[in-house]
């Protein structure tokens, strides 16, 4: 699984990667989503990689962005509680990236 390839990796590639599967497959199931919740949340987890992954937020697209927040807002009836409050955490930081690019925006049009 490519969460695999992304823990021995020191490059934030692999990492971005990750981020840009929900773009890449849209029309997944339920089930699919779930799995790939998996890794995002052992990466989130990692104190190793959770800057990395903050980091990774600010490189995807747009569209990517989206799609990300749609696949973390998504809730597996068998999801544990710990895990939708780590999905919970993850949307949250994302909603912070994107008020970050917008200041960013407004202020640098100033």
């Amino acid at each position: 699984m490519i969460h695999n390839r992304i823990i021995g990796s020191k490059d934030s590639e692999a990492m971005i990667h990750l981020l840009q599967v929900p773009s890449r497959f849209p029309d997944a199931t339920e089930s699919q989503i779930a799995l790939w919740q998996n890794s995002i949340i052992s990466w989130w987890r990692n104190e190793q990689k959770h800057g990395q992954m903050m980091q990774s937020f600010k490189k995807i697209s747009k569209n990517e962005m989206y799609m990300l927040k749609v696949w973390v807002r998504v809730r597996d009836k068998f999801q544990i509680e710990k895990n939708a409050i780590t999905l919970h955490h993850i949307e949250a930081a994302l909603d912070n990236v994107q008020l970050e690019g917008a200041v960013s925006h407004v202020i640098g049009s100033l």
